[in-house]
């Protein structure tokens, strides 16, 4: 089976949820990202939210996950 990952958004959006503070919208989705996948950018929809990818890089670092805070190290 060949595994395709996405590409993640460099940079978070104009209208990203994360950057503009959409309380409830931004709860719900740390709940989907922390537990079951990822968000998909909702302007350019063919990548992984930058946003979301932060959230989980941030969460897993200091959950002791991940090593480092990292693209890199979530990759691994």
């Amino acid at each position: 089976m060949t595994h395709n990952p996405l590409d993640v958004q460099s940079v978070k959006c104009a209208t990203c949820p994360f950057r503009i503070g959409h309380r409830d919208l931004v709860e719900k989705l740390t709940a989907k990202v922390l537990t079951t996948s990822n968000h998909i950018c909702h302007s350019h929809r063919t990548k992984i939210c930058r946003g979301s990818r932060d959230l989980q890089i941030s969460f897993f670092h200091a959950m002791g996950v991940l090593p480092a805070p990292t693209d890199e190290a979530y990759e691994q």
